[in-house]
C-alpha cells in the first residue's frame, strides 16, 4: 500500500528558516582585518563558543570540568540577579510542578539521554535512516513498511507518548543553561514517529490509538511553549510540531479513519487547543528576554572576559538592560492586540540602537535583537493555518466556522468539492497552502 505523501506546507520551511534566525549570533565565524571594538565584539559573538558550554561541562566525566561549570554558573547567576534587580519585569510568574508531573523537565531529561557525545545541544533518536525517511515524508508513504519499522520501536513510542501526555509543564527550578539553546531535530523526530503511528492506527481503524498519538504530539509542543520562560527557539520548534499535526490530521488521518459524527467532537476538541492567542506571543517575548539574557548573553560575556574586555564593552550592564528592556517593551506593545493587529502594534523596524551604548555594546545589541515584527508575522501566519483547521472542523460539525484571523474575512469553502482555502487577500500572500479537502462521509455537507 503506497500513497504519495501530501505536499508539506511551505510555511514549515519558511518559519524554520526565519524564526531560527533568532540564534544568528552563534553562527558565521566571520573574519575581520581590523579589530575595532564593534568588529571584535561581532567576531566573539559570531563564534558562539560558550553556547551550552556550562551544561556541557556539568555533564563531563572530568571533575575539573564540573568544578569549572559550577564557577561559571555561579558567576552567571550572580550577574543575572543584579540584572533582575534592575529589571523586575524579567522575573516570570513561576508555577512549580512536581517532577513526576512536569512534562518539560522529563522531556529535557529524555532529550539529554539522546544527546550525541561531545555535543551540548545535538540530540537524535537512534532509528534507521530508511525509517526516518519514510515517517518524515521524504519518501512516499508505505503502510506495510511503516508498520514493520515501527513494530520494532514500540517501547520508544510508548515512552514518547507518556511524555507527551504528562499534564503540566514548568521551568521553575530548572537551570536555564539546560534549555537556553534547543535543537529542533529530536523533537521533530518524536513528532514524526508519533504522527506516523497515528496514521497507521487510522488506516487500521484504531481511532483511540490515533487520537492518543496526536494528543501526545501536541503535548510535546505544549511542554516547549507553555512553560513560564518559553524562548523563541522553543516556540519555533513548538510551531513546527503543531503545523506538522495540522498538515496530517485533515489530509491523511481523518480520511483514513472516518470517525462517526459523535466522535468527531473529540478530534475537534483536541485540535482546537492548537490555535494560539496574542497573549501567548507576549509571553514568548518575555520568556525570550529571560532566556536570552541569562542563557546566552551573560554566559558569552562571562566566558569571554579577556576578549570582551572593558575596552570593547565597558558598559555591559547597560547593554543587558537595553536588550532586556526592548523585548519587555515589545511584550507590552502586543498586550490587547488581535492577531490581525499584532505586527502593527510593534515598533517600526529596523529599531534604533540605543545611542547611549558604547560602540561594542551597540554591536552586541544589534546582534541580539531578534526582529520581533518580522517574527510576529510568521507567528500570525501559523495562527491563521491553525484557524483554518478549526474552520474545517466547524464545517464538518455543521456549526459556524471562525473567520481568518489576520484579515477578519471568511475562509472560502467549496461545498461541492468540500475544499477549504484562505481568503484571496494580499495580506495573506506569504501563506502558501494547498486547499484542504474535508472528508465526505459521514460529515455534514453544509458550511459557508
Amino acid at each position: 500500500m503506497t500513497n504519495k505523501t501530501p505536499p508539506s506546507n511551505k510555511l514549515l520551511i519558511t518559519l524554520g528558516v526565519s524564526l531560527l534566525g533568532a540564534a544568528a549570533m552563534v553562527g558565521g565565524m566571520q573574519k575581520y582585518r581590523d579589530h575595532s571594538a564593534r568588529e571584535r565584539v561581532r567576531e566573539v559573538l559570531d563564534s558562539g563558543g560558550s553556547l551550552g558550554k556550562i551544561h556541557r561541562l556539568f555533564r563531563s566525566s572530568r571533575p575539573a570540568d564540573r568544578a569549572r561549570a559550577k564557577r561559571l554558573q555561579k558567576d552567571c547567576d550572580e550577574w543575572f540577579a543584579e540584572v533582575l534587580a534592575r529589571n523586575p519585569g524579567l522575573e516570570p510568574d513561576w508555577r512549580p510542578v512536581p517532577d513526576e508531573e512536569n512534562g518539560f523537565l522529563q522531556l529535557l531529561d529524555f532529550a539529554e539521554s539522546k544527546r550525541v557525545d561531545g555535543s551540548s545541544h545535538d540530540e537524535t533518536l537512534a532509528l534507521p535512516e530508511d525509517l526516518f525517511a519514510l515517517i518524515s515524508g521524504n519518501e512516499d508513504w508505505d503502510h506495510d513498511r511503516a508498520a514493520a519499522g515501527l513494530s520494532e520501536h514500540q517501547d520508544l513510542l510508548s515512552e514518547i507518548t507518556r511524555l507527551g501526555l504528562l499534564p503540566r509543564q514548568s521551568s521553575a527550578g530548572i537551570a536555564v543553561d539546560r534549555y537556553s539553546f534547543v535543537g529542533a531535530r529530536l523533537y521533530k523526530q518524536c513528532c514524526d514517529l508519533l504522527m506516523a503511528d497515528a496514521r497507521l492506527a487510522a488506516e487500521e481503524g484504531d481511532a483511540d490509538r490515533a487520537l492518543l498519538r496526536v494528543r501526545a504530539t501536541l503535548g510535546i509542543a505544549d511542554h516547549l511553549s507553555k512553560i513560564e520562560t518559553p524562548s523563541l527557539l522553543m516556540e519555533t520548534v513548538s510551531i513546527l510540531v503543531r503545523l506538522a499535526v495540522d498538515n496530517q490530521v485533515l489530509p491523511t488521518i481523518l480520511p483514513a479513519l472516518q470517525p462517526e459524527s459523535d466522535t468527531l467532537s473529540d478530534w475537534q476538541a483536541v485540535m482546537a487547543k492548537v490555535r494560539p492567542e496574542p497573549a501567548d506571543f507576549a509571553k514568548v517575548l518575555r520568556g525570550e528576554a529571560y532566556v536570552s539574557i541569562r542563557g546566552l548573553a551573560i554566559p558569552l560575556l562571562v566566558e569571554n572576559r579577556e576578549k570582551l574586555s572593558k575596552h570593547e564593552i565597558p558598559d555591559a550592564d547597560a547593554f543587558l538592560d537595553a536588550a532586556a528592556g526592548t523585548l519587555l517593551d515589545h511584550a507590552k506593545q502586543v498586550e490587547g492586540a488581535t492577531i490581525g493587529s499584532l505586527s502593527r502594534a510593534l515598533s517600526p523596524e529596523p529599531i534604533e540602537t540605543p545611542p547611549h551604548l558604547s560602540p561594542g555594546a551597540q554591536e552586541a545589541y544589534e546582534m541580539f535583537y531578534i526582529g520581533a515584527k518580522a517574527w510576529s508575522r510568521g507567528w500570525s501566519r501559523a495562527a491563521s493555518i491553525h484557524t483554518r483547521t478549526d474552520a474545517a472542523f466547524a464545517i464538518m460539525a455543521g456549526t459556524e466556522p471562525p473567520a481568518e484571523p489576520i484579515t477578519g474575512l471568511a475562509f472560502s469553502y467549496d461545498a461541492e468539492n468540500r475544499t477549504l482555502t484562505h481568503p484571496d487577500d494580499p495580506r495573506l500572500k506569504l501563506i502558501s497552502t494547498e486547499p484542504v479537502t474535508l472528508p465526505r462521509h459521514p460529515y455534514p455537507a453544509s458550511g459557508s
